[in-house]
């Protein structure tokens, strides 16, 4: 969704008494994401996986047929969008209509103009990808990744503890995929990196990591997660930090997209193409994450620190 932010910024500027709607799944951090906008984005609820049309959505999914896919989210969202509109873009490709032709994925209801991956190139890094939409839609393209969060105020937990505001690195442990997820060794290493050079180091994980962050060397770590912190608070300690180190997860490009420092890992997705979009020199790659060695790691910590 952090990709998508400099297009939604390209069409408020392009059509600033417009409203935008995006479809998301409540329970998810997209559809926070979302709301952190203000009142000319809204997100519209997506149904969950006991809706008829989602059911099948995702059994396509899991099945590989893009096309049944893209056409039973077609199907989807001809139920839930509550409007018409002017102009409509979609990150789909083809789909199949009523005939069994393939087409390019379009809905029936909306009478404006409808763009989707059929109308751009793919094969670029994902921010650009996604501005090809607004050269499509006849609109400048703009690199603008603010999202209306104020960064002047202190980053806090849910709970309303105060998070430092300097002197401080964020190392975020969790992944959205167990394949993406690096070693106890290469964090443990990481760390004492950073107690070298007087640094403390704020963890970022969820309860899948609190073994883990048990078992990485003492210092003033505070581990979070999505049910503690909003992400606005996460930009915010993002923003402050020495810099941040992740694998290849959404904080990962929040914290790339407010301006903070951010060492990138990778493993199973390539550092080409998912590398955090300003800070790819620092992105380091290995064939899987446990051959990913710490000292690729610590180099780029130098290079920045």
């Amino acid at each position: 969704m952090v990709w998508s932010v400099p297009l939604i910024n390209s069409l408020h500027s392009a059509f600033p008494d417009a409203h935008i709607d995006i479809p998301a799944t409540e329970t998810t951090s997209i559809y926070e994401l979302i709301t952190l906008f203000g009142d000319h984005v809204t997100p519209i609820p997506y149904p969950d996986s006991n809706h008829p049309f989602r059911k099948a959505e995702i059994k396509a999914h899991k099945a590989g047929d893009r096309l049944m896919k893209h056409t039973y989210h077609s199907k989807l969202l001809e139920e839930i969008l509550p409007h018409d509109y002017d102009l409509a873009i979609f990150e789909k490709g083809n789909m199949l209509n009523q005939a069994g032709e393939v087409v390019p994925y379009r809905i029936n209801r909306i009478s404006g103009k409808q763009i989707s991956t059929s109308d751009i190139r793919e094969d670029t890094l994902p921010v650009d990808r996604y501005l090809q939409f607004a050269t499509a839609a006849g609109i400048p393209a703009r690199h603008d990744f603010s999202m209306g969060i104020d960064m002047e105020r202190d980053a806090r937990l849910y709970d309303g503890t105060v998070l430092p505001d300097s002197n401080y690195v964020v190392l975020c442990l969790q992944a959205g995929q167990p394949e993406k997820k690096w070693t106890k060794e290469g964090f443990q290493t990481v760390i004492k990196h950073f107690q070298q050079r007087g640094l403390d180091t704020i963890l970022v994980g969820g309860p899948e990591e609190e073994n883990l962050a048990r078992e990485l060397p003492a210092t003033k770590n505070t581990v979070t997660d999505h049910y503690s912190i909003s992400l606005a608070d996460f930009a915010r300690l993002a923003y402050r930090s020495e810099m941040v180190i992740s694998g290849d997860t959404g904080f990962m490009h929040l914290a790339d997209a407010v301006g903070a420092k951010v060492i990138g890992m990778f493993g199973p997705t390539p550092s080409a193409i998912f590398a955090p979009y300003h800070n790819t020199e620092y992105a380091v790659q290995a064939e899987s994450m446990e051959q990913l060695r710490p000292e690729q790691v610590t180099t780029q910590i130098d290079r920045i620190l």
